[in-house]
């Protein structure tokens, strides 16, 4: 009964090996993109390009917020744009209003 309860923690963390139940996932395999314990990176990754989770995790972190920047860039601009679509669209409507007024006023 206890060791089901310490296993269903295990799982619910997320931190233990599901292939080695006593090792830590301590290791990030970019080439299967999951989360590794020692002996995993030993045997079954052992030619693959991995990282500890802290420094691959910064890594992803600093990735996210150099992507959030890019994304909230380019709606900056989206909104520039829009923005001037805007201002173009009613320059024209200004300009058909006062072709007209100038018509009328050549044939009176």
């Amino acid at each position: 009964m206890l060791e089901r309860l310490i296993d269903r923690e295990r799982e619910r963390i997320g931190v233990y090996c599901e292939m080695h139940n006593d090792e830590k996932l301590k290791f990030y395999c970019h080439d299967c993109k999951q989360n590794i314990c020692a002996m995993c990176l030993i045997v079954a990754h052992k030619y693959h390009n991995s990282g500890e989770i802290p420094s691959v995790s910064d890594n992803f972190r600093q990735k996210i917020n150099d992507d959030d920047q890019q994304a909230m860039s380019a709606l900056s601009t989206c909104e520039q744009l829009r923005d001037t679509k805007k201002a173009a669209e009613e320059f024209l409507s200004s300009a058909d209003d006062v072709k007209r007024t100038f018509w009328q006023l050549v044939k009176n």
